[in-house]
């Protein structure tokens, strides 16, 4: 009887033991096909989004400097598909008609009966800011292999389609290759392959196995018979470098993307776990039965799954964070060449992600919107809506000229699909920037406060609104005051007010409001580290968004017509110099000044032959920059479109010509030509920082 128990528990041990074996590999087999699926996934949205990020930004940028759709010749589009690097450019008006393009056959004809038709839908939704189309066959060429997308003039006139070649794609294909992938990882020595579909030669590698380039696909166990063979969504097994590997591919535009991983890091999971389930069921048959062996088991899987859970949410959120922050505005100074203002804002979420956000852009000439606005909630749902809101304001404020009619359109697109039934707090202002004056709207946010001139603080308290997205037909007014040069405007969220120390004590308005009066001009960036010197480490609780609005009105001035001859270059300089002086410019920028007007004065003398020369010189003391014009009616001459001359050979080896032009380029900060009507106009601008100009 003891024996036949004996047997018994044997038996059973032995169930158990090859059950455990064959979860466990059913879960490396698992384990295997969702890294590789995932390796794969992230690839191709990684190469998507980098190839969607440049064309966006390539068609923004000409959409904003053509301003409307309207038709060119196929000479200009040429010139222009050049100067950005595009393959195909197309102009499309509402109807579907292609009216400018650099391609001469696609002129007149229609989308309406091509792929390229759900483009036209960025007319029907002002929000969207742009639709993209994996590569496909071209619309000109057949053979061309492309990919397509498309943004909407701000007028809604028409849209703008670019074309971006596979071919272009190739030439620096292993550089936007390991763009993407320098954060994306396969296990612990998994790694990715990149071949071109008309051979089997490695053109890129991931970082670590880059000496692979030198190589073909046979000469490490795969080939182009092999891949031709396999399905792109499936898993096989291959020896790879005399090591046995589970691999899969895709193909992308011409090239044929692989994800390896060694079958040696999938099976040390796969023999570990029945060991060491062996050995604990043994031990716990013995001691106490096979109940708590299931337990530990599970409880082993349970935080294994929670481990890859949480890695994935981290990486989710990572990317979150990214593709948020991009989507503010953080380039300063944001608008070198207007004197009249400069704006500076900055958020840190209290998570990964946050609801905070600001945003400011002009609105046509002279004018400034500038927005802070709060979410209600946090984490991702807060800012998805964030990006919606933003995105719905930016659109309603540009094609709607009424501000209280445009945020009240905002509102109800805020207030349509919003299930979470979230709300935004919100302070919005158009600042007519050639005045002063401010026209501004609260949406139910705290009010900001004004920092004159003189030191003395004001808090714009004025018309309180109900907050965005919470009830349609909501109508808002607008209150005007009057900014002053000196003045500088600060709007802030409550997560500043809100944050708390070790001792559960609130930062408040008291010291918000004392550290506006004694910081100096980086505002935003001073309360933020007063307000991290406070905290004394303590965990953030809220998004913190600050944005500061200096206003200093416009620019002092002062310009005179002189005869171009060489002896009025004297007085030209002295000219320049008393009004530099007048203006407290630092004898340091004043000697360069000097310099870079002998010289320019000199080549239009030389060059353009022009009779006289008009000489316009600004200044913004608030901003420390000054800027000088020149404008004659000769002949027209750019001076940079001559290439600098190559100061590394010796000088009887260069060509005569070029180092004057190339001494003001590193004299002053930027060097601007154009040709307006009959005249040649140079400009050259210089901003005054000591630790550059010591």
């Amino acid at each position: 009887m003891k024996f036949y128990k004996f047997i018994c528990v044997i038996i059973l041990y032995i169930i158990c033991v090859s059950l455990v074996w064959l979860v466990s590999v059913n879960s490396a087999a698992h384990k295997v096909e969702f890294l590789l699926s995932s390796a794969t996934q992230d690839l191709q949205e990684g190469m998507d989004t980098m190839l969607d990020s440049i064309m966006h930004y390539l068609g923004d940028s000409i959409c904003a400097l053509q301003e409307t759709a309207k038709s060119h010749t196929v000479e200009d589009m040429s010139y222009l598909a050049e100067m950005i690097q595009i393959d195909e450019i197309n102009i499309i008006t509402p109807d579907g008609t292609i009216i400018a393009s650099n391609v001469p056959v696609c002129l007149g004809e229609s989308i309406l009966d091509s792929p390229a038709k759900e483009f036209l839908e960025l007319l029907d939704n002002p929000g969207r800011i742009f639709i993209s189309q994996p590569f496909r066959h071209g619309i000109s060429n057949p053979q061309d292999y492309r990919k397509y997308l498309a943004v909407a003039y701000d007028d809604l006139s028409g849209i703008l389609q670019l074309g971006y070649d596979e071919n272009r794609l190739a030439d620096n294909f292993d550089e936007r290759f390991l763009h993407v992938i320098k954060h994306l990882r396969i296990g612990e020595n998994g790694y990715y392959l990149g071949v071109h579909e008309a051979g089997d030669k490695i053109v890129v590698a991931s970082k670590d196995q880059r000496y692979l380039t030198q190589q073909r696909l046979k000469d490490i166990g795969l080939s182009r018979k092999i891949l031709d063979r396999c399905q792109p969504s499936k898993t096989y097994t291959r020896y790879i470098r005399d090591q046995e590997c589970y691999f899969r591919y895709f193909r992308y535009a011409k090239h044929d993307l692989i994800a390896i991983v060694p079958a040696t890091e999938i099976r040390e999971f796969t023999h570990t776990i029945p060991i060491v389930a062996a050995v604990v069921l043994l031990i716990v048959f013995l001691v106490a039965g096979g109940i708590i062996t299931r337990l530990i088991t599970t409880g082993q899987h349970l935080n294994a799954m929670r481990a890859s859970e949480d890695a994935l949410r981290s990486k989710d959120l990572s990317i979150a964070k990214t593709i948020q922050l991009s989507s503010l505005p953080d380039t300063f100074p944001a608008y070198p060449d207007i004197f009249e203002f400069n704006v500076f804002a900055l958020m840190d979420p209290a998570r990964e992600v946050g609801g905070d956000f600001y945003d400011f852009f002009r609105l046509g000439t002279g004018k400034l919107f500038v927005l802070i606005a709060d979410v209600s909630g946090k984490g991702i749902s807060a800012a998805m809506f964030m990006m919606k809101a933003k995105a719905v304001i930016q659109a309603c404020l540009t094609t709607i000229s009424d501000f209280a009619d445009a945020m009240m359109q905002a509102n109800e697109r805020l207030c349509e699909y919003n299930d979470a039934e979230m709300f935004i707090t919100a302070w919005a202002a158009v600042l007519d920037y050639t005045n002063g004056e401010l026209n501004y709207i609260n949406a139910g946010h705290n009010p900001p406060y004004l920092k004159l001139r003189d030191g003395t603080l004001q808090r714009i308290k004025g018309l309180r609104g109900l907050v965005l997205a919470a009830l349609p037909k909501t109508k808002y007014r607008v209150s005007t005051i009057k900014l002053n040069p000196g003045d500088t405007l600060f709007l802030y969220t409550d997560g500043v007010t809100d944050a708390v120390n070790n001792d559960q004590e609130f930062y408040g308005i008291k010291r918000l409001e004392e550290k506006i009066c004694t910081a100096g001009q980086e505002l935003c960036t001073e309360i933020f580290h007063d307000v991290e010197k406070f905290a004394e480490g303590a965990e953030q609780s809220d998004d913190i968004t600050m944005l500061g609005l200096d206003y200093f009105g416009p620019p002092r001035t002062t310009e005179k017509t002189f005869p171009a001859v060489q002896e009025h270059i004297t007085d030209i300089t002295k000219f320049i110099e008393t009004f530099l002086n007048k203006t407290e410019c630092p004898a340091k920028l004043i000697a360069k000044f000097n310099i870079a007007t002998d010289e320019i004065v000199s080549n239009i003398i030389k060059f353009s032959e022009s009779s006289v020369i008009t000489v316009k010189v600004e200044a913004c003391s608030g901003l420390k920059v000054w800027r000088l014009t020149f404008k004659d009616k000769g002949q027209p001459w750019n001076p940079l479109l001559h290439a600098d001359p190559d100061t590394t050979l010796a000088v009887k080896e260069r060509p005569i010509g070029g180092l004057g032009i190339l001494m003001v380029k590193k004299l002053m900060d930027d060097l601007h030509y154009s040709r307006s009507g009959n005249q040649n106009v140079l400009q050259m601008r210089k901003a005054w920082t000591p630790e550059k100009n010591s």
